[in-house]
């Protein structure tokens, strides 16, 4: 029946403490024309629309003449997932020094516009290339992305109600190297489901849609500080299963002792306007303090619940609230790190889920235009067991920026179980797919007998590799009347040469 589902795990941006932001640079101490870096932004057009204008976080240093092509196309019709290059193109003029920060660009320069109409469901791409100015190394142009801990593809879209939409091409792209003007992109890093893109796509007969989040804050909770999502929702929905990303509060495991009280989800209707919100679920501990999570890195942890049936409607919306109200501040180690998502984009055109559908909220203090990163299902749908955490180079070898046509290949799935209850364990499989044909390159191979909000990767040998570029798909889920089902899956475009 219904399966509605809100998800999307919170990302870093830039050189962070954990190493998992996205920067690009377009240098200009390269021969125009003959050898030039490229950074691309690929989406799936979640409607029809015409778009009127672009944002792209960038940060420039020492620009005096240099200016970048930027096309707004679709892809290949062979291949898709990557651009067509021989489309009309407008010159970005950047500034001489700019600071990392959001930048408008219109799609109309005198007679050359790129303001067509794009039909809904077509793989769409913003490429950005150099294209003229003089030779200097210290000239530096530099594009950011984002990095979720697990490679979930979704597009924003403002103000939606029930939350961002998935998208299996929304992926960030990037190469430094394009003389073989054949190769539109090369690096497999950044062919890697992890990197998304951060832009806007302004629209003049549709809402502005992207991935506007640069900004992720992390919340301690304890005490009376509490974090909460507050929501409409699109349909009714009878919700037996939450899941949010968090860690365990400190910076450092080395003494780390177990908080004083386990993280609890309560859950308040508000029926609007006017009213005072009732609580109609909880205080439940969701995460036992017992859990001794990650402190390192942020992970999901998933619970089931089952408050009845929550209604959609302008006139019902409801809170979901994390509290630990016996851990303190006093001990860096005792409460739970919840980050959240925000941008720092003009609020007239962000994708801003502070518009009464959809906010985050701290302590009771709105979050401005931010957003709590967690999962909600229907109970009539069929319950997520595993997630895909990340993907990873073999063991003992580095991520592979190329793969040899028809040699062997490899790489890890970490897989995190989040929806099956805590003492009964779950088998969890993951396979890898040629998302072209549907051939299965590795079959499903079995992690573990996993209990929930527990992880495990497998390493998965592919014995030959296409002729062509391979659009893999890695699926995560459970083997059900000796068929796989697949819970979660994203795309890892691999570099094939000959």
């Amino acid at each position: 029946m219904s399966n509605i589902e809100y998800r999307y795990a919170p990302q870093n941006i830039g050189s962070d403490a954990v190493g998992e932001g996205g920067i690009f640079d377009l240098p200009f101490d390269q021969t125009a024309g003959t050898h030039r870096a490229r950074a691309g932004m690929r989406f799936t057009a979640p409607y029809g629309f015409t778009p009127e204008a672009i944002w792209i976080y960038r940060s420039s240093e020492n620009i005096v003449d240099q200016t970048v092509r930027v096309r707004f196309t679709g892809g290949l019709a062979e291949d898709p997932s990557q651009p067509d290059l021989t489309g009309s193109s407008i010159r970005w003029i950047l500034p001489a020094s700019a600071g990392p920060g959001w930048e408008r660009i219109e799609l109309e320069q005198g007679s050359t516009s790129l303001k067509q109409y794009v039909n809904g469901g077509q793989v769409m791409h913003i490429t950005l290339e150099r294209q003229s100015g003089t030779d200097d190394a210290s000239a530096l142009v530099r594009i950011y992305s984002v990095r979720a801990r697990f490679p979930l593809h979704y597009t924003h879209l403002s103000k939606q109600r029930g939350g961002p939409v998935f998208d299996l091409h929304n992926q960030f792209m990037y190469t430094s190297d394009t003389t073989d003007a054949s190769i539109p992109y090369t690096d497999a890093r950044a062919n890697n489901a992890s990197y998304h893109p951060l832009f806007l796509v302004e629209c003049s007969d549709a809402p502005n849609f992207g991935n506007p989040y640069d900004v992720h804050p992390g919340v301690d909770i304890y005490g009376s500080r509490t974090i909460s999502q507050t929501l409409k929702l699109p349909i009714n929905i009878d919700l037996s299963f939450f899941a949010m990303p968090l860690r365990g509060s400190g910076t450092s495991t080395i003494g780390q002792t177990l908080p004083a009280d386990d993280l609890y989800l309560t859950i308040k209707r508000r029926n609007i306007p006017g009213f005072n919100p009732v609580v109609i679920y909880g205080p439940e501990p969701i995460v036992p303090s017992t859990a001794r999570m990650f402190v390192g890195r942020t992970h999901w942890f998933g619970h089931s619940a089952s408050p009845g049936r929550l209604l959609s409607g302008d006139t019902s919306e409801y809170i979901f609230e994390l509290s630990a109200p016996l851990c303190s501040a006093a001990d860096q180690w005792d409460g739970y790190l919840v980050h959240y998502d925000s941008t720092t984009l003009p609020s007239s055109v962000a994708v801003s889920f502070k518009n009464d559908e959809a906010y985050c909220t701290v302590s009771g203090s709105p979050g401005g235009q931010s957003d709590l990163g967690f999962m909600i299902r229907d109970g009539d749908s069929t319950q997520s067991i595993a997630v895909i955490d990340e993907l990873l180079a073999p063991s003992g070898g580095p991520w592979p920026m190329y793969a040899q046509s028809g040699a062997g290949w490899s790489l890890n799935v970490l897989a995190r179980n989040i929806g099956r209850d805590t003492t009964t364990g779950g088998a969890i499989y993951s396979q890898i797919v040629d998302n072209d044909t549907g051939t299965i390159l590795s079959g499903p191979t079995q992690h573990a007998q996993r209990v929930q909000n527990d992880e495990n990767s497998v390493q998965h040998d592919i014995a030959s590799m296409p002729a062509t570029d391979a659009h893999m798909r890695i699926e995560v889920g459970r083997i059900v009347n000796s068929v796989f089902v697949v819970d979660d899956y994203c795309l890892n475009v691999v570099r094939t040469i000959p």
